[in-house]
């Protein structure tokens, strides 16, 4: 996250905690359940099921606006297979803002 004073900070996207495959559904038994996101499913192919994880994280620097949101991939990633895999994306579907409602 880049604030608009400037400063960066890092929100971690881990594999199994907030994150999986698109086509996580298929084999869902076999991969294990993802404990800190929503799974959404986005297709309803029988064959080809797509899911997207939905993840809410909480800016810990309040009255800082974000101004911009970079998503950076790892590298030398292992699936679940134990392949190291040589690329692999990260998207970000859609993007939404609340705005917290004080206790009075």
């Amino acid at each position: 996250m880049v604030y608009e004073d400037g400063f960066v900070s890092t929100v971690p996207i881990r594999y199994g905690v907030n994150i999986r495959e698109w086509d996580w559904q298929k084999n869902r038994g076999r991969r294990g359940e993802v404990y800190w996101a929503d799974a959404v499913n986005v297709g309803d192919l029988p064959d080809a099921p797509i899911t997207f994880f939905a993840y809410e994280w909480a800016n810990p620097r309040l009255g800082k606006v974000v101004r911009e949101v970079r998503l950076h991939a790892s590298s030398g990633f292992k699936n679940t297979d134990g392949r190291v895999l040589s690329e692999n994306a990260v998207i970000l579907r859609a993007l939404s803002l609340v705005k917290s409602v004080g206790v009075h």
